[in-house]
């Protein structure tokens, strides 16, 4: 009788321990994702991978997968996912692998992941890359609504990724997605207007539509740095180059990569302010650092005439080869000068 009795406590424990392990575990789920979407709202990429991290370690140690994690969970790591691929944040091979399992597992009520299966697809991370697959998905996503979806099918439609090359398709996209008040089509409608794709070139609607991108989005370090390339070379509006100074610097804070790079040309040639080849080197390293080949070309230059450095045969060849790597011409023509 007794044991029996410690039988039935046992049992009695154990089923109330359950669910308070559950529930413990689901806390920390839930935190990790909160500060996740947080960070990706904000554009902290450290933040967001850190506690995307987090919580890709703990639930593949509890074995969870797409059809076990709560609703809430769920919501909130597909919406974190979302809001970072917006952002163009980078994701390790092993979280795009697990966010191509989540995402797919509900794509029927939550069409973003349409749109974050297309992004995946589109830059090959944790997929083979595959423009067609993606095309396939935004295409989906824009039938849902999803006005990045369209914005991203403009894109596709401008450089012929997945499907023909289509200028008027591509404006139409674009045009569709900046009237359901999408900041990044309203930037690209200005580069369009700006380089005459699918329209007449003009400059004048081009600058409107980057200033209506940055009323939509104070943060569109994209359309900061066309109105001050405009503002340099006198597109549309009087040439200016304290005014574009200016709005390279605000495009700079948000580390843009045509900010930074164009920043240290003002600084090398003293268009705007005073010439200084110290903060030229500065900023053409910052924009190295986040891919610029321009910057990196611009940098192997300095080297290569001893512009604000001594000059170095050896590190200037590095930087244009770098700058060759990241799609500079001019950095693979002034490799192959110094290598006759």
């Amino acid at each position: 009788m007794k044991t029996f009795q410690f039988k039935k406590l046992l049992i009695f424990i154990c089923l109330i321990s359950l669910p308070l392990s559950i529930s413990a575990q689901e806390d920390d789920y839930i935190d990790f994702l909160n500060n996740a979407l947080n960070a990706a709202n904000t554009g902290d990429q450290k933040g967001f991978t850190s506690n995307l991290t987090y919580f890709s370690v703990a639930i593949q140690k509890d074995k969870i997968t797409p059809q076990t994690l709560s609703k809430k969970s769920l919501d909130l790591y597909t919406q974190a996912l979302f809001s970072a691929l917006l952002n163009k944040f980078t994701l390790s091979n092993e979280l795009s692998k697990q966010a191509i399992e989540f995402l797919k597992y509900d794509t029927n009520s939550r069409p973003e992941n349409m749109f974050s299966l297309g992004y995946l697809y589109q830059y090959g991370l944790g997929v083979t890359q595959d423009y067609k697959e993606a095309f396939n998905w935004y295409s989906k996503a824009s039938q849902k609504g999803v006005s990045s979806a369209f914005t991203n099918l403009g894109y596709m439609y401008q450089n012929g990724l997945g499907v023909r090359q289509n200028y008027e398709q591509s404006l139409y996209m674009y045009e569709t997605a900046a009237n359901m008040g999408d900041d990044i089509a309203m930037s690209n409608l200005g580069y369009a207007y700006s380089n005459g794709l699918g329209v007449t070139q003009d400059y004048i609607t081009a600058l409107e539509w980057h200033i209506k991108a940055i009323e939509a989005n104070e943060n569109n370090a994209n359309a900061m740095a066309s109105i001050a390339y405009m503002y340099q070379y006198g597109q549309g509006i009087s040439q200016d180059y304290e005014k574009a100074k200016y709005w390279y610097e605000e495009a700079a804070k948000l580390n843009n990569a045509v900010a930074l790079t164009n920043l240290g040309y003002l600084y090398q040639h003293g268009y705007g302010t005073k010439q200084n080849f110290a903060e030229a080197l500065y900023w053409y390293r910052k924009g190295a650092d986040v891919g610029n080949g321009d910057a990196m070309t611009n940098l192997g230059y300095m080297y290569d005439v001893g512009e604000g450095v001594e000059r170095d045969v050896s590190k200037a060849k590095s930087w244009y080869k770098k700058g060759c790597d990241a799609g500079s011409q001019t950095g693979c023509d002034n490799l192959a000068l110094l290598n006759r």
